[in-house]
């Protein structure tokens, strides 16, 4: 066997073709993040683009949902004391579940196998709360569909309750996962989930929100595997919404909860949704993260009443220009499709539903805008330099 200086006297041209590869695929790599880079930084600007959001509300409300978490900001005043003081401790971290007995599979292997890479984040219908089967069973399938925990830099063959999130049942991911690749979209699927029961959309937005690290713990991990995500799945809002509809969502507001609360308390929440979630995807941006980011319209909690000012939030903030697109409207799963317990969580049949509206969005997003295997396209050269 020849190697090294022996075998670039034998084979110069070959080392000459790997080399040429190598510096193409720098240039190619380069010229493409420095245009993501340009074009994000352009189109991210929260405070340019929050004036037209904030046109014809009250200078209180606007004032109250630009520091929504600040000691006597809007969630001060809306919340008890003791609610407010733990979603604004900076080491509340929140759970990400036991791995012991997972079966652990190399990380590298999905980054050369091209596995589709989707993030999940939000609150608890994001974050396995939803019901076991009648026999106390979670959704199980024989797929190759793997997750990735954050907190250890692992991946394992996914099963529930998934791994990285905070909740004891099941999530939508794994079934959804299931039917991407039985519909033949993917062939492997890297769930990343994230997500964090009874969480306030407030609470993931930097700088101060304190569950921001767990955005960038996992991209940063990912990074390091060589791996990005493909889509940021987001389903949030029920907890949001408790302030104006009174769900048993576990927040219980101290006051101005409700149908009768104020406008200016309305607008602020509404506000303070919008430049939470644009700080979310500012904050990828600035990670590096270029991938497109679906918001669900999620308010129904605990009663079958939504909330239109979240939810007129949540309608608004698809923005081609930022990679934003609209996720699945989960209001329209109502309470028969919730867990009889509390008609918040989806119960497991719902689970199912609630999967294949996902699906579904992310066929027609993808229709219209296929994704590429690579973000830096293979070059090859032949061995006569042409």
């Amino acid at each position: 066997m020849i190697g090294g200086a022996r075998a670039r006297e034998f084979f110069p041209w070959r080392h000459a073709c790997a080399r040429a590869a190598r510096v193409s695929r720098f240039r190619v790599a380069l010229i493409a993040l420095m245009a993501t880079s340009d074009a994000l930084g352009a189109s991210t600007d929260v405070e340019a683009k929050m004036a037209q959001f904030e046109a014809g509300a009250d200078a209180e409300a606007i004032a109250l949902a630009r520091g929504p978490m600040a000691p006597g900001g809007l969630l001060a005043q809306l919340m008890p004391a003791q609610r407010y003081a733990q979603i604004s401790d900076p080491n509340d971290f929140g759970g990400v579940g036991n791995s012991a007995g997972r079966r652990e599979v190399p990380c590298a292997s999905l980054a050369e196998l091209r596995a589709a890479v989707i993030l999940i984040s939000g609150q608890s219908n994001a974050a396995n709360r939803a019901d076991l089967d009648s026999d106390g069973r979670a959704f199980r399938i024989d797929r190759p569909i793997f997750n990735f925990n954050f907190a250890d830099e692992k991946c394992y063959r996914a099963e529930n309750p998934l791994l990285g999130a905070d909740g004891p049942y099941q999530s939508f991911a794994l079934p959804l996962a299931a039917q991407l690749i039985d519909a033949r979209i993917f062939r492997r699927v890297l769930l990343v989930p994230i997500a964090v029961a009874g969480t306030l959309i407030e609470e993931w937005a930097p700088p101060s929100g304190h569950h921001w690290v767990r955005f960038s713990r996992s991209v940063a991990g990912l990074n390091r595997l060589g791996l990005q995500p493909h889509f940021i799945l987001w389903h949030q809002g029920e907890g949001n919404a408790g302030f104006l509809t009174a769900g048993a969502n576990s927040l219980q507001p101290a006051r101005t909860i409700g149908p009768n609360a104020s406008q200016t308390t309305r607008d602020a929440l509404r506000l303070s949704y919008i430049r939470s979630f644009l700080r979310i995807v500012d904050g990828l941006r600035t990670l590096g993260v270029s991938a497109p980011i679906l918001p669900a319209v999620a308010t129904l909690c605990g009663t079958g009443q939504v909330s239109p000012d979240i939810r007129a939030a949540q309608l608004s903030l698809p923005d081609a220009g930022w990679n934003i697109h609209a996720g699945p409207d989960t209001d329209e799963l109502g309470l028969a499709y919730r867990s009889s317990n509390d008609g918040c969580h989806f119960s497991h049949e719902g689970n199912q539903v609630h999967a294949r509206k996902w699906l579904e969005v992310l066929q027609a997003h993808l229709a219209l805008h296929p994704l590429h295997s690579r973000v830096v396209p293979d070059v090859r050269l032949p061995a006569n330099g042409k």
